[in-house]
């Protein structure tokens, strides 16, 4: 039979997605600006990935549909102060058939998570599989993944 593996982690619905079909990751890492904590205390984060939003989660990835589900997520994380990552692929902001205004747009919903004070992080530009990728195209892709988000992070 084997060894078992790894304990599957299960989300808030049970199937290891919350509504809006965010990935929910728990880290045990102290968050910067998380509060601090005593002796013994454990400490979780909460990551989101695939910013701006999964074209195949939410109930529509137009701009306002995102704007208002990352709006309605940022008050609760504000009023529970949890520290949040959002991991960003910056493939998704440009959509097929819309301008550049569309990828503008896109662009300020992840400023939205800057201006209440979250982190974003680099997913990769097209969430392309290390596995299946070879490691310079990979790396490619994470650079070209950076553009915005590094933007954003230092208009902070």
């Amino acid at each position: 039979m084997g060894e078992p593996g790894p304990p599957r982690h299960r989300g808030l619905n049970g199937g290891g997605r919350v509504a809006g079909g965010f990935v929910v990751v728990a880290l045990a890492l102290l968050v910067a600006g998380a509060p601090p904590t005593g002796a013994g205390e454990r400490v979780m984060a909460v990551t989101f990935d695939d910013l701006p939003g999964p074209p195949g989660g939410l109930v529509s990835n137009e701009v306002d549909a995102l704007r208002e589900n990352t709006r309605k997520l940022l008050v609760n994380f504000g009023k529970r102060r949890i520290p949040v990552v959002g991991f960003v692929n910056e493939g998704k902001l440009f959509v097929p058939g819309e301008g550049p205004a569309g990828a503008e747009a896109r662009t300020q919903v992840l400023k939205m998570w800057v201006d209440a004070g979250l982190e974003l992080g680099n997913h990769t530009y097209s969430h392309g599989s290390l596995n299946r990728t070879p490691l310079p195209e990979f790396q490619a892709d994470v650079t070209r993944g950076e553009v915005q988000t590094r933007r954003l992070l230092a208009e902070k």
